[in-house]
């Protein structure tokens, strides 16, 4: 009796900590295709957003398009929504202002070498060379001369990892 009981025991935490880990080891921020992501932004003449090709190409969907609103003028198209990903991933856009755009893209927890890498390599598609940004205070990717360009703000809680972008004059 003492036996099955102790077998059943371990077969349970075996089972529970194999799905826990496995669920926590599932998301992994992937390496953008930037080639792909570059060809997909000329197919579309530059309609959507480069991060956003990026998550379509790596992630699973899990919602509509959502806090929509439409510009003023194109009442077809969006300059603000939210759209979420499998793995509690979010990614919200507004461009109805003049002057920018703002993202906010929410992930699982990601380590910061990997989260500054992604960044670098998403900042790389649409970098031109005279545009060169540069890290400050390991949280902050900004053009190295204050002004025009994509700034890049890191922040972390205990189990997400926040990017918040804007890029504009």
């Amino acid at each position: 009796m003492m036996t099955q009981l102790t077998i059943c025991l371990d077969l349970l935490l075996l089972f529970c900590g194999n799905v826990q880990s496995t669920a926590i080891s599932e998301f992994q921020l992937v390496t953008p295709d930037t080639v792909k992501i570059r060809e997909q932004l000329i197919a579309s003449d530059y309609n959507e957003e480069a991060i956003y090709y990026y998550l379509i190409n790596n992630f699973k969907s899990v919602s509509e398009l959502y806090d929509t609103v439409s510009f003023e003028w194109d009442t077809e198209a969006y300059c603000s929504f939210k759209k979420d990903f499998e793995f509690g991933i979010r990614y919200t856009i507004d461009e109805c202002g003049e002057g920018g755009s703002n993202i906010i893209l929410t992930f699982p927890k990601v380590k910061r070498k990997e989260m500054k890498d992604w960044i670098e390599a998403i900042h790389g598609i649409y970098e031109f060379e005279e545009d060169g940004n540069v890290w400050k205070n390991n949280t902050m990717y900004v053009p190295e001369e204050e002004g025009a360009g994509c700034y890049y703000k890191i922040r972390d809680t205990a189990t997400e990892t926040f990017v918040t972008i804007y890029c504009g004059c």
